[in-house]
């Protein structure tokens, strides 16, 4: 029986998925650091805006003030 060698192996190279959760897993080991290009950050969601509206903070500030 022939055993193949490296040139007959074929490793599919990782999804970008993949390649992403891996680095957000080493990401959660103290004192490493794991660099993300920009389309692996937006991936991971570090790109996501989820801070108030100027509106959502007005309405904040008015609740506080009204309490005093």
């Amino acid at each position: 029986m022939d055993m193949p060698n490296d040139e007959d192996v074929r490793v599919p190279p990782p999804s970008l998925a993949e390649v992403v959760r891996d680095k957000l897993r080493d990401a959660g080991t103290p004192a490493f650091l794991a660099e993300f290009d920009p389309e692996e950050a937006a991936l991971a969601g570090a790109f996501v805006e989820d801070a108030l509206t100027l509106s959502d903070a007005l309405d904040s500030a008015t609740d506080l003030a009204a309490e005093a």
